[in-house]
């Protein structure tokens, strides 16, 4: 019996599965594009022949893409703010590394000359010559965190590539688009949850 409820358990789920990803992919995913293209359009129109938002006038110079999708057991969208905040939380670990380890071997040479002179005779003890310290690591440590993030690639935003001043339709294509990403990766993991549910059911056969 409880073989039997376990099968009835996971058909209910899977055919709860099945009605989410044909209402996805009917409804939402389909219509983010249709919206998308169609927004796209109408900038086109109301730009006249003055300017054509297309695959002809992109920007097509490497750059940091605006929307990534992480791949693992879940795939997600992370968005430009996300990847913003992660590389921030990076960095000041690494800065925060960089000038504990820095410090320590300033100290530690220190310490080092100053057994080396006392195991010294007198006689033979040199002038006290202090080491000059690296003041670009111990005295300003944020000058290299500056000269590393102006070093880094800036944040890209693509409706930049076609002007400061963009029409609202092509604004509403862009979020369009976006959703259609976030929809697509939805159905995706929505696939492998009902391919697992068919494999354990047809196990079970």
């Amino acid at each position: 019996m409880d073989a039997i409820g376990d099968v009835d358990d996971k058909t209910v789920e899977l055919l709860e599965l099945v009605s989410r990803y044909e209402q996805l992919c009917n409804d939402r995913l389909r219509t983010d594009f249709i919206d998308g293209f169609f927004t796209l359009g109408r900038a086109n129109y109301n730009s006249g022949s003055v300017k054509k938002y297309g695959v002809d006038s992109l920007d097509m110079r490497p750059h940091e893409p605006s929307v990534t999708v992480e791949v693992g057991d879940q795939w997600r969208v992370v968005k430009d703010t996300e990847k913003t905040e992660k590389s921030g939380e990076t960095k000041k670990k690494e800065e925060i590394t960089n000038n504990d380890h820095d410090l320590r071997e300033s100290q530690n040479e220190k310490s080092a000359a100053t057994l080396r002179n006392r195991k010294r005779p007198e006689k033979e003890k040199p002038k006290k010559t202090e080491k000059p310290e690296k003041p670009e690591q111990i005295e300003n440590p944020q000058k290299t965190v500056t000269e590393k993030s102006s070093s880094e690639p800036k944040k890209f935003n693509p409706l930049h590539q076609f002007g400061g001043l963009v029409p609202y339709q092509l604004r509403q294509s862009q979020l369009h688009f976006t959703a259609a990403i976030e929809s697509a990766v939805e159905r995706h993991n929505l696939a492998v949850r009902i391919e697992k549910l068919v494999a354990e059911l047809e196990s079970n056969l």
